[in-house]
C-alpha cells in the first residue's frame, strides 16, 4: 500500500475566480470531494490539492459528467463545421495536429462570448501565465546541455508560430463568426498553451478539457483518470495508462535516428562476406528465420496497442459517461498530503516541454543517448555499409538508472557476433560468456564516452542546484537527472561483468561445446548456460 504522506504547505486565501469556478461546478453537476483543499501552497511553491483528511484507497475524488466536458466530440457547434469543412488542410484528419488545432478554435469561440458562455467560470479561472519549454530562449535551453532538446524546442517554436498565424488567416475569412479582436495571434497562442499544458488525450474521445480535473498536479506514483460509466468504474476497468515503461512521444530530429531490426542487424554482421562456407550458410539461415521471427512478434505488439487505443476512444458516445479520478486501489492519502495524479507515464523531457516543470525522482526518466555507426560497428562493418547507410547516420538508446538496455545490447551482441566462433542461438540471447562479456564492455565504453560529453560534471551539477532557481533549477535537474542515468548504468554493467566471470569460471567451457552434432538452437550445455544468465540478469531488471 502506497501512504501519500503529509507535506510542508501553505494554505492560501481562495481568489474569487476560484470561488466562482466552485460554485459553478457544483451547479452544472461536478463531483468534488469533500476532503479536498484547494489552492494550498508546497514546499515547491507549486499550488496544488490538499487531503483535509484521511483518504481511503479508491475512495472517489472527482467526477466530470459528459454535457461538462470541454470537447469538440460531446458540443460541435454549427458556425465551426463550416469552417472545418472549408479547410481540411488544416482541421481534417490528414493534418498532423488536427485535434489541437479544432479544439483551439472552439475555445477560441467560447471565450469570445464571454460571461455568455457556459464553461466562462472555467475560461475565468485559467492562470494568466502559461510557460512550457518553448517560452524558453536560447541560453535558457542550452543549459540543459541537450543539443535534441534544443532543435525540438526550435522545431516545435517555429511550428507553432507558423500555426497560429494560418489559423488567424483562416478565421479572418469569417467576420459573421469571429471578429478581428477576439483571434489575434496573441490570444491564439494563449489558448494554444492552455490546450497543451490542461488538456487529456488518452483514453478521451479526443482532444478534450476537463474542469477542475487539471487543478490536480502531476505526480508518478499515484492513480490515473478513468473513462467511461459507473458500470466500469470497478478495479476491472482498463486504466487510462499503459503497460509501457514510458509513453514519451517521439523528439523531432534531423535527421531522424535509425531503428536495427533483427533482420537489418543479420544483413550487417554477414555483409562482410564475400563468400559463406557451407556452415556458415546454414547458420546465415537459421539466424534470419529467427531474426523474423522477433521482427514479426515486436510488429504485432505495436499492433495490438494501436487497436487497444481505438477500443477505448469507441467508449466515448454514451451520455451517461464522465470522467473520473479516484484514489487507486493499492494507495491512501494522510490529511495533509498532496492530491495528486498522473498524467502518463513521462520522462522529464516530456514534462518540460509539454507543462513547463520536472521532478526530482521521476522513474520514468532516462538519458537518451545517441552514436553513430562509426561508433557501434565494426570497421569492416563500417567499411562494407551498402548505399543505404554512412557511418555517421545514429542511433538512439533509452539508458535508464535501474535496468540495462535491451536494444543496445542486442545490437551490440549482433554487430560483434562472429561467424566463424559463435553458435547461432548467441546472436540474439545471452549463451555465450566471452561474447557477453565483448558486449558488456563495449557498452560500458560506448556510455563513458557519452558522459565525458557533458561540459559540466554531475557533481558541479548537484552544487549548483542547490542555488538554482526558475529555469535554471529545471534545466540544471534535467541534465542532473540524465548524467545521474548514465552513472548508474555503468554501475550496473561493471556488476554484470563481474557475474559473467563468475559464471565463466563455474561453467567449463566443455560443457557448453558438447553435443556439436545436435542442432546448435537446442544444446544443453548452451541452455543450462543461458538459464543462468537469466537469473542473474533478472537480478538487475535486465
Amino acid at each position: 500500500m502506497e501512504i501519500h504522506r503529509e507535506e510542508d504547505s501553505k494554505e492560501v486565501d481562495q481568489p474569487e475566480e476560484i470561488a466562482l469556478l466552485f460554485h459553478w461546478a457544483r451547479e452544472v453537476g461536478i463531483y468534488l470531494n469533500l476532503n479536498l483543499l484547494y489552492p494550498v501552497q508546497f514546499s515547491n511553491k507549486y499550488y496544488g490539492i490538499q487531503a483535509r483528511s484521511p483518504i481511503s484507497a479508491e475512495e472517489c475524488l472527482l467526477v466530470v459528467p459528459n454535457s461538462v466536458i470541454f470537447s469538440l466530440n460531446l458540443h460541435t457547434p454549427l458556425q465551426l463545421e463550416e469552417i472545418f469543412s472549408a479547410h481540411p488542410e488544416y482541421f481534417s484528419i490528414k493534418a498532423r495536429d488536427y485535434e489541437e488545432n479544432r479544439l483551439i478554435t472552439f475555445l477560441l469561440f467560447e471565450i469570445a462570448k464571454g460571461p455568455g458562455s457556459f464553461w466562462f467560470p472555467y475560461f475565468n479561472s485559467f492562470p494568466r501565465n502559461i510557460e512550457n519549454l518553448q517560452d524558453w530562449g536560447a541560453k535558457d535551453l542550452i543549459e540543459l546541455q541537450d543539443i535534441s532538446i534544443l532543435y525540438d524546442t526550435n522545431f516545435r517554436r517555429k511550428k507553432r508560430k507558423a500555426s497560429i498565424k494560418e489559423l488567424n488567416s483562416i478565421l479572418k475569412e469569417y467576420p459573421h463568426i469571429f471578429i478581428v479582436e477576439d483571434i489575434e495571434e496573441e490570444i491564439i497562442n494563449k489558448c494554444w498553451k492552455t490546450i497543451e499544458t490542461r488538456s487529456f488525450r488518452k483514453g478521451l474521445p479526443n482532444l478534450s478539457l476537463v474542469p477542475l480535473a487539471d487543478l490536480f498536479n502531476h505526480g508518478i506514483n499515484y492513480e490515473s483518470y478513468k473513462y467511461g460509466n459507473e458500470n466500469e468504474w470497478g478495479r476491472n476497468y482498463e486504466e487510462i495508462n499503459t503497460d509501457s515503461e514510458d509513453e514519451d512521444e517521439a523528439i523531432i530530429e534531423d535527421p531522424p535516428c535509425l531503428t536495427l531490426s533483427s533482420q537489418k542487424l543479420h544483413r550487417l554482421n554477414f555483409g562482410i562476406y564475400d563468400h559463406l562456407t557451407e556452415p556458415m550458410e546454414k547458420n546465415s539461415k537459421k539466424i534470419e528465420a529467427e531474426a523474423k521471427k522477433i521482427d514479426g512478434k515486436i510488429f504485432m505488439k505495436k499492433l495490438k496497442a494501436a487497436s487497444r487505443e481505438k477500443e477505448i476512444k469507441k467508449k466515448f458516445d454514451e451520455e451517461r459517461n464522465s470522467f473520473r479520478i479516484s484514489a487507486g486501489s493499492s494507495e491512501s492519502y494522510e490529511a495533509g498530503s498532496q492530491v495528486c495524479i498522473s498524467y502518463g507515464k513521462y520522462s522529464n523531457r516530456v514534462l518540460l516541454t509539454n507543462y513547463g516543470f520536472a521532478l526530482k525522482n521521476n522513474k520514468y526518466n532516462y538519458a537518451r543517448v545517441k552514436f553513430t555507426l562509426n561508433q557501434l560497428l565494426q570497421p569492416i562493418q563500417v567499411e562494407k555499409l551498402s548505399k543505404n547507410y554512412n557511418g555517421k547516420m545514429q542511433m538512439a538508446f533509452k539508458i535508464k538508472k535501474s535496468k540495462l538496455n535491451l536494444e543496445l545490447i542486442g545490437v551490440l551482441r549482433g554487430l560483434l557476433w562472429n561467424a566463424i566462433c559463435n553458435r547461432p542461438k548467441a546472436f540474439f540471447y545471452p549463451c555465450d560468456p566471452d561474447l557477453e562479456m565483448a558486449v558488456m564492455q563495449r557498452m560500458k565504453t560506448l556510455l563513458n564516452h557519452s558522459l565525458e560529453q557533458y561540459a559540466t560534471t554531475a557533481e558541479y551539477d548537484e552544487k549548483l542546484l542547490e542555488a538554482a532557481e526558475g529555469r535554471q533549477y529545471y534545466a540544471v535537474l534535467y541534465r542532473l537527472n540524465v548524467k545521474e542515468c548514465i552513472v548508474q548504468n555503468i554501475s550496473l554493467i561493471d556488476s554484470a561483468i563481474k557475474v559473467i566471470e563468475i559464471l565463466k569460471e563455474t561453467i567449463p567451457s566443455e560443457g557448453l561445446n558438447k553435443n556439436t552434432k545436435l542442432d546448435p538452437f537446442s544444446i544443453e550445455g548452451i541452455d543450462e548456460f543461458q538459464n543462468k544468465i537469466k537469473e542473474y540478469l533478472e537480478t538487475y531488471n535486465y
